[in-house]
């Protein structure tokens, strides 16, 4: 070995100690959390979910989250959302899917909104713009995760029959396009009229 590998070779190691990362002495590390990514697909039953929730009337009882499980014989659909509440860029898209919901809810299907807010966060949203579903706090995209999407994927839709199996899934899903709804409200009326 030669002086200039052996240089290379302490440059190395004193990078590699300097980015490390560190903690206090005796500190453990941060536990991690394994993700088990479901089968989402149509035909498939669908993860329970148990969350936080609140409606425009404020947070849901604080010892009674939202189960879907509990939802089963009633029709369900869960609506994924990328960025917090409110946020600039989906504002038309929130004035969309409030529409939706309205429609849904006038057809007694559930409608919960699935988002990375924080509960606190939701009730301002939901009382400020009159959103009649569910707001569900998914603040660590854990369930975002089990369903497939990434963190920063778009809107997603699920349409889940009164049996808890998806019959529809649209992981693009816009309720400004008028082709995206279509096929929802085609899925949704096919599989009421079944």
């Amino acid at each position: 070995m030669g002086p200039a590998f052996r240089v290379g070779l302490w440059a190395l190691a004193l990078t590699l100690l300097w980015f490390a990362p560190t903690r206090p002495l005796g500190a453990q590390a941060p536990a991690t959390k394994a993700v088990l990514i479901q089968d989402t697909r149509p035909g498939r039953r669908v993860p329970d979910l148990k969350m936080p929730y609140v409606t425009k009337g404020g947070p849901g009882p604080a010892d009674q989250d939202f189960r879907l499980s509990a939802e089963l014989g009633r029709t369900v659909v869960l609506l994924f959302y990328p960025r917090p509440a409110g946020t600039e860029a989906d504002s038309g898209e929130w004035g969309a899917v409030t529409r939706l919901t309205d429609s849904l809810l006038a057809r007694g299907v559930v409608m919960a909104a699935v988002g990375p807010d924080r509960p606190e966060n939701q009730v301002a949203f939901a009382s400020q713009t009159g959103f009649s579903g569910k707001l569900l706090s998914d603040s660590n995209r854990l369930h975002r995760l089990r369903f497939g999407l990434s963190g920063d994927s778009g809107w997603a839709i699920f349409l889940v029959d009164q049996e808890g199996v998806i019959r529809y899934r649209d992981l693009q899903f816009s309720a400004r396009d008028a082709t995206s709804l279509a096929r929802f409200w085609a899925r949704l009326n096919l599989d009421r009229n079944m």
